[in-house]
């Protein structure tokens, strides 16, 4: 069944991490994994997905607090781009409002914010219990009180709270320090991409990446280290002994839930102390 609906949905984003200078800076620009592409649980609709394809989010996409339009609470403005299926907002906060300020100076006091996606629904379907449905890459099964499936909508605005709901999306604000803005989102488009193709089974570490502003190397370390914990995690449970492989070579074995050397010391340890020689020398 196929309806029409004008309440909005709203988003919201695990956390928000601004790094300003301490110089004033010139319209940080903001990086935001809005939408990660499968179920969501979203207060007085339920169970929701948001077939991307169908979502109207071209244009400047205001960028709020609260998701109050006043001029009072203008951040600045953004754009929106589906990538692998996941819906992001790259753009910049204009630092002359007083909104802006005060968002910047909470972030710079380690405060944890938040931020929320405002999408204007105009055609839902719903799909029964227990029945799948292709959307945004991949199939998804209706959980027991069913879904809703937003199959065309309209990508309204992007607010900065203080509490959200998404466990799986991120936020990241930087400040530009010299760079031109468009080279900062590019290269921000760039890190983002090469995270969600790294991460496409493991959406927590793809948030977890996208805030705190990993590359891709350790990325592909985290995501291992996150396969490896589950592996021996089901290995410990069923008593399983589990070969593993990495780059298409026997690398070890997990047994009784415990990897052996060759994993734990030589591919996650090795990889691991790389990183922070790495880190170290920069």
């Amino acid at each position: 069944m196929t309806t029409t609906l004008e309440q909005d949905i709203v988003l919201a984003a695990a956390s928000v991490e601004i790094a300003a200078s301490g110089q004033a800076a010139k319209q940080p620009s903001v990086n935001i994994l809005a939408y990660t592409g499968g179920i969501m649980r979203v207060g007085g609709w339920g169970d929701i997905a948001i077939n991307l394809a169908g979502l109207d989010c071209g244009g400047a996409i205001p960028l709020l607090v609260d998701h109050d339009p006043g001029l009072d609470n203008v951040l600045g403005k953004g754009e929106a781009k589906v990538l692998i299926g996941q819906l992001h907002v790259a753009g910049h906060i204009v630092g002359s409002t007083a909104a802006a300020r005060k968002v910047l100076d909470l972030a710079e006091g380690g405060f944890p914010l938040q931020a929320s996606v405002g999408v204007a629904p105009e055609e839902t379907t719903r799909v029964g219990p227990g029945e799948r449905v292709e959307i945004n890459g991949r199939t998804v099964v209706a959980p027991k009180g069913g879904l809703t499936v937003v199959a065309k909508g309209k990508l309204r605005e992007v607010s900065v709270v203080t509490l959200g709901c998404d466990s799986r999306t991120s936020v990241a604000i930087a400040a530009s320090k010299g760079a031109g803005d468009d080279d900062v989102l590019t290269a921000e488009r760039v890190r983002v991409s090469a995270i969600m193709k790294l991460t496409a089974k493991t959406p927590e570490i793809a948030a977890k990446a996208v805030s705190e502003g990993w590359d891709a190397t350790r990325t592909e370390l985290e995501d291992a280290s996150a396969v490896i914990a589950e592996l021996s995690r089901f290995s410990r449970e069923t008593g399983v002994r589990i070969g593993v492989m990495y780059g298409g070579e026997d690398i070890g074995a997990i047994e009784d839930g415990v990897p052996d050397r060759a994993i734990s010391e030589g591919l996650l340890g090795e990889w691991r102390h790389g990183l922070e020689k790495r880190r170290a020398a920069m």
